[in-house]
């Protein structure tokens, strides 16, 4: 009776430990860095519905400190204020879309465009960036 008693004990412990939430042990650094000509006034990076940083401030050429994320993919939803003017990060196809592993990443956020006047005319504005591992 006490070796069922123990292996019964020993299982539950082993499958409750097996089940544990695997984001608690998730280890994801996410730092931006402006590679711009352009200070981002307003920053929103979003990995998931509950997994959100905004950061205020982040003048050209500079990085932030890192984030700990417990999911990060390497398309998140990212938008930044230039000047009054809100960009976002646009993907044409979702084809390269893959889950960051555990690790550190800087996400350069650059603004490419051609256009001169380039905050004046939203449409032919593109905010990219670029995902390194440190």
């Amino acid at each position: 009776m006490k070796k069922k008693l123990l292996i019964l004990c020993l299982t539950s412990l082993i499958l409750g430990v097996s089940c544990s939430d695997e984001d608690e042990t998730r280890q994801i650094f996410v730092k931006l860095e402006n590679s711009s000509s352009y200070d981002y006034n307003e920053i929103s990076l979003k990995m998931k519905e509950d997994n959100i940083y905004n950061y205020q401030l982040l003048k050209s050429n500079e990085s932030s400190d890192y984030k700990k994320f417990d999911f990060a993919s390497n398309m998140p939803s990212l938008s930044v204020n230039i000047y009054g003017q809100s960009l976002k990060a646009r993907y044409y196809d979702r084809l390269g879309y893959s889950e960051l592993k555990d690790g550190y990443y800087t996400f350069k956020i650059s603004v490419l465009s051609n256009n001169p006047d380039v905050l004046n005319d939203p449409d032919v504005l593109i905010l990219g960036f670029e995902i390194k591992n440190d």
